[in-house]
């Protein structure tokens, strides 16, 4: 998983660890978060799911079973009805995720559609990880609730994130990122602004782990 956090962006990746440690429903793991950002995508876009799927299908990589189950369709006449919506959807496929096993051990079908969406160039993608990203910047701005608390979870397992960098990630303005960590049980630290300055008071270790997080779960 080290290697496909890496590849999307700082951020992100960020995010995905910090939610990953939430304890969350259906996000115990960087790689249950990764599926379901994924799957939400998909769910919202299904356009896009069924053109993704019919993709896979043109390449020969999916039967006609998978093409179902991908697209979420269950009657085996809408194959045909699939192929014909969205006859443009053959065409070059990109290369495969090698990093995305974790993933696919969670949900085999993300593989698969993330391909299919990058194979179709959705928002000028050339790569699997470009539609993950996407995905998952998608999922963490419908859950803002999931994202704060990511972000203070972060900061409270650095010594070396800014109040500043906090306040990105949670996406907040800076001057809130003092109430939110506060009232996800993280206490600002004074390592931890913009400059190495600031007049945050510490306790003995430097900050206060959240004992109690908000739960997400959809």
């Amino acid at each position: 998983m080290d290697e496909l956090l890496a590849a999307l962006g700082t951020d992100v990746g960020a995010l995905v660890r910090g939610a990953a440690r939430l304890d969350l429903p259906g996000l115990r793991s960087e790689a249950h978060v990764l599926a379901r950002a994924v799957r939400r995508f998909f769910r919202e876009h299904d356009r896009l799911r069924e053109a993704a799927a019919v993709q896979r299908h043109c390449s020969g990589a999916a039967t006609d079973a998978d093409l179902l189950r991908l697209a979420g369709r269950r009657d085996p006449t809408a194959v045909a009805d699939l192929r014909a919506t969205h006859a443009d959807a053959a065409g070059p496929t990109v290369a495969p995720c090698a990093s995305l096993g974790p993933v696919a051990a969670v949900d085999r079908d993300v593989p698969a559609l993330a391909v299919g969406a990058a194979s179709l160039r959705w928002r000028d993608a050339v790569a699997v990880v470009e539609v993950l990203d996407g995905a998952v910047v998608e999922f963490f701005d419908a859950h803002e609730t999931v994202r704060h608390a990511a972000a203070a979870q972060r900061y409270a397992a650095s010594r070396t994130m800014t109040r500043g960098g906090a306040a990105r990630l949670a996406d907040v303005p800076r001057g809130e990122i003092r109430t939110l960590l506060r009232d996800h049980g993280v206490t600002p630290w004074k390592g931890g602004v913009e400059g190495g300055t600031g007049d945050d008071s510490e306790d003995s270790d430097g900050r206060v782990v959240h004992d109690e997080l908000p739960s997400d779960e959809e």
